[in-house]
């Protein structure tokens, strides 16, 4: 790169290997650590594949979960803040939450939902 004046000269083809790199190439080099919990994880899945579990979220720390969401952090896809959850102290919209999360955990599934539908309710 060259600086003359008021503009500076790049090589298109240098720049375009440089974000390329930047945006794709991991920078965290892989830890034993890293690979042995990788290792656990595809242990716990080979095990587990097709098992429907019974795990059942207790309210009350759910409801003390959410009531000590922290302030200020940005929304999600949803575009539901901690601060709309928190201050809606709404049971049912609660329970809802509960029961979608027991149900992604219990059937090993994400589940894609607007959470926004809970509060149009």
């Amino acid at each position: 790169m060259q600086q003359s004046n008021e503009t500076i000269n790049v090589d298109l083809n240098t720049l375009k290997e440089h974000y390329e790199k930047t945006f794709t190439e991991r920078n965290k080099v892989e830890t034993y650590g890293d690979m042995i919990d990788q290792k656990f994880v595809k242990e716990f899945l080979q095990l587990h594949i097709n098992t429907k579990f019974d795990h059942q979220i207790d309210f009350s720390q759910f409801c003390d979960l959410i009531n000590n969401l922290p302030n200020g952090k940005a929304v999600g896809i949803s575009d539901v803040s901690n601060e709309m959850l928190k201050y809606a102290k709404n049971q049912k919209v609660y329970e809802h939450i509960k029961n979608i999360f027991e149900t992604m955990i219990n059937n090993q599934t994400i589940l894609v939902f607007d959470l926004n539908s809970l509060f149009k309710t």
